[in-house]
């Protein structure tokens, strides 16, 4: 197999730690591991952090942007739906002037055009005038096709899938022991979460890892009994963390929500989850894998927690479940579907040019 090129223009790589970054420094990771291609990452979070917003940091943007991508085959962009009006124009800019084809992937579940009138359509016009669209939510992918941007693909949230996790324990004694794994903060359900649990007897446990934030006020973890703030997970220690665990809880509150890290995370330990159904989470968790409820309501989380706890058959089911929808998320699955984007790109860009 020839050996291609891809030049990511964009990505928020760790740290900070969030979302988006674990997911594109995923990728980054698996791409490098490859023989038959050749990754040149340029972080633009660094650059924007070193030299700001200011005509000096457009100019080193184009310095260190411009010399690889003439020697890439194909620029690829990891982008927020927030940096499409002024990076990804930027970006479309290069990609015309070089001839070179663009693949923009869209992080996060939210539309474009929510970012208002003017810049929505700037966002529209990015997105339009790439060679390949890939967006994180089927939601989106429709939205796109209904505008006339045909060449929009799915492109979900994924994380490596550990198969020594793939098949529940029979002697897992059910479910007793929840986590919750994110940014700890008021609209991902942490208020919730705290009403529910602590209405449980002695033997069920809630466990927090994530950082901190301010819109929870003061320290929302004292004097509990069911609730436990354990810290922030590197990493590395996200998954080997949750395998402790029967089940993972997400009461986020978020409208925007696309696919949400955590919920890959604990597939790929086996856990099912207990989630609202905001934003795009129906489409990657269902009856098969978790239990769904409205978002805000403690009496939901808490009945859906019941339900796992007093019902092992039902839990077990769950874990059955899981180990079947894993299998559509695995990290190592999407990024050769990510090279195969990509090739495809360079060679229909290569005909258009042909042809003219």
């Amino acid at each position: 197999m020839a050996e291609s090129s891809c030049a990511h223009r964009n990505g928020p790589l760790p740290p900070p730690l969030g979302g988006i970054a674990v997911s594109f420094g995923m990728l980054v990771d698996l791409l490098q591991r490859r023989d038959d291609v050749a990754v040149e990452v340029v972080d633009f979070n660094n650059i924007r952090s070193r030299e700001g917003n200011s005509l000096r940091g457009l100019l080193s943007l184009l310095r260190t942007v411009i010399p690889r991508a003439r020697n890439a085959d194909v620029l690829t962009a990891y982008f927020a739906s927030t940096a499409l009006p002024s990076l990804g124009l930027l970006l479309l800019m290069i990609s015309r002037v070089l001839r070179k084809p663009l693949v923009l992937r869209k992080a996060a579940g939210f539309d474009y055009f929510d970012l208002g009138r003017f810049r929505g359509r700037i966002a529209h016009y990015v997105v339009g005038n790439a060679d390949l669209y890939l967006a994180e939510t089927k939601h989106l992918v429709r939205l796109a096709h209904d505008r006339g941007i045909l060449h929009a693909r799915w492109y979900p949230t994924s994380r490596p899938m550990d198969n020594t996790s793939s098949e529940p324990s029979p002697d897992s004694g059910g479910c007793r022991r929840f986590v919750f794994v994110g940014q700890v903060r008021e609209h991902k359900g942490i208020h919730e979460i705290i009403q529910a649990a602590e209405r449980f007897d002695e033997g069920i446990s809630v466990d927090v890892y994530g950082p901190l934030f301010d819109d929870l006020g003061q320290n929302p973890f004292q004097g509990l009994n069911r609730v436990a703030y354990c810290g922030i997970l590197s990493p590395a220690n996200v998954i080997p963390t949750l395998k402790r665990y029967d089940m993972q809880i997400l009461p986020t509150k978020a409208d925007s929500e696309g696919y949400p890290g955590a919920v890959f995370e604990g597939y790929s330990a086996s856990l099912p989850i207990i989630t609202t159904r905001c934003g795009s989470i129906p489409e990657i968790v269902d009856a098969t894998s978790g239990l769904l409820i409205e978002a805000g309501d403690s009496n939901a989380l808490f009945a859906a927690m019941q339900s796992v706890v007093a019902d092992d058959e039902l839990y077990g089911q769950l874990q059955r479940g899981v180990s079947e929808k894993r299998k559509s998320f695995d990290a190592v699955m999407w990024a050769d579907r990510f090279v195969e984007y990509c090739r495809e790109a360079s060679e229909a860009h290569a005909q258009k040019w042909l042809s003219r």
